[in-house]
């Protein structure tokens, strides 16, 4: 569901500028590089490939994380330099959560204050993104903020990767001054209040202005398409784990009628009971090799109401009962 959706083609400069830094010679990232979507955008399957390609040839299992390291405001384009005119932290974090599409399509964030903390998190919604990925994402937001505030030591309270805990946890620990959780149910990182009322160093009320009417334009002119299947996943995560994953149900959600959701989805050869059973299947397979829940918990995060069906339909898609694909994996 996450490779349906695409990435700016500046995030694709933070890995050349990276390549020519280092001196680095590998003609097929630069063909990875080179294609592109009608609208200049780049499938995110390819930034997921050129990533991968990335760390076999450097043998860094944290290239994500060095990478993040090194962006700059261009890398980001509207966005990065929206970050660089906010006032503080807390303005420069909510715009991120704000455009976020203009940088990456996928999973839609949440900014939410609780407490002393505020916390900005990506739940698995349209399916999961690579550990590379996410590694650099995490790392060019403290990056940014970081440069923006000319806080070298700005860090974050906690953060959380939906991966599993790699070897060697000392670079995240080194880099983001606390110790990262991993195998998370969502991505997510948390800034005190206090952190986040440091000012920014380039704040610039009159720019920032000019650049936030400039991007409401530009998110406004994004394809339609990519908006539509943002919110249809969305919906339909919500509404499996809530135990009602009906087309009706998501049509509501979506201000639509059944017949103009079918219709819709038809447009992108897209058929809702297929889509539903694919859905499934993965959270099922996550959730079994996971070993974190029960079966019977696995059958009502996935909407059905009994352990027994869940058994079932697993078996229809798989030919494996849930114990015996805990077995093979």
């Amino acid at each position: 569901m996450l490779a349906k959706f695409s990435i700016a083609r500046e995030l694709g400069d933070l890995i050349r500028d990276y390549v020519q830094t280092h001196q680095i010679q590998l003609p097929e990232l630069e063909r990875i590089l080179s294609r592109r979507q009608p609208d200049k955008r780049m499938p995110i399957t390819d930034w997921w490939a050129a990533l991968e390609l990335l760390r076999d040839f450097t043998q860094l299992p944290h290239i994500g994380l060095e990478l993040g390291k090194t962006i700059a405001p261009a890398h980001a384009g509207s966005v990065g330099y929206l970050i660089q005119t906010s006032g503080n932290v807390l303005e420069a974090l909510q715009t991120f959560h704000t455009c976020e599409r203009m940088l990456y399509e996928g999973a839609i964030s949440t900014l939410e204050v609780l407490g002393q903390q505020v916390r900005v998190e990506w739940p698995l919604d349209n399916g999961k993104s690579t550990r590379e990925s996410n590694d650099t994402l995490m790392s060019a937001i403290v990056s940014l903020f970081r440069k923006a505030s000319g806080k070298e030591g700005l860090a974050p309270s906690s953060l959380g990767f939906i991966h599993d805990l790699p070897r060697d946890i000392n670079p995240y620990i080194d880099y983001f001054g606390c110790k990262p959780a991993f195998n998370c149910p969502c991505t997510y990182i948390t800034f005190s209040l206090a952190t986040c009322n440091t000012a920014i160093a380039s704040a610039d009320p009159m720019l920032h202005g000019i650049l936030e009417e400039k991007v409401r334009y530009q998110l406004a002119e994004m394809p339609e398409t990519e908006v539509f299947l943002r919110w249809f996943y969305q919906h339909l995560f919500a509404l499996i784990r809530q135990g009602e994953p009906t087309v009706e149900a998501v049509a509501i959600r979506m201000n639509l009628s059944p017949r103009t959701l079918f219709r819709r989805l038809q447009e992108h050869n897209l058929h809702f009971k297929d889509v539903l059973m694919e859905t499934r299947r993965l959270l099922a397979e996550k959730y079994l090799k996971e070993g974190k829940f029960t079966h019977t918990e696995i059958a009502t995060l996935l909407g059905y109401s009994e352990q027994s069906a869940f058994s079932r339909a697993f078996k229809a898609w798989t030919g494996l009962t849930p114990r015996q694909y805990q077995c093979e994996s």
